[in-house]
């Protein structure tokens, strides 16, 4: 589990789609007064625990204002 706290654009080249799709679940709370968007990933059907929570993303508000302008330059969002 992690806090996105910063997001820094990196050089490299995207070579291939990864193989593996996953279901994702989102979560709006709060806590200590603070909106907190939490997006959770659950194991792909050939994973040992098929459906089992993977991995755990939390963005606070200045984090997703920052996810939502990359979305909006990368692609074309508005």
């Amino acid at each position: 589990m992690a806090v996105v706290r910063k997001f820094v654009k990196g050089e490299r080249a995207i070579k291939s789609l990864q193989p593996t799709q996953v279901e994702c679940l989102y979560i709006r709370g709060e806590i200590d007064g603070n909106r907190i968007l939490q997006i959770d990933t659950y194991g792909s059907q050939h994973r040992e625990k098929p459906g089992k929570q993977s991995q755990t993303l939390q963005f606070t508000e200045e984090s997703a204002r920052d996810l939502w302008q990359i979305l909006r330059k990368e692609f074309g969002f508005k």
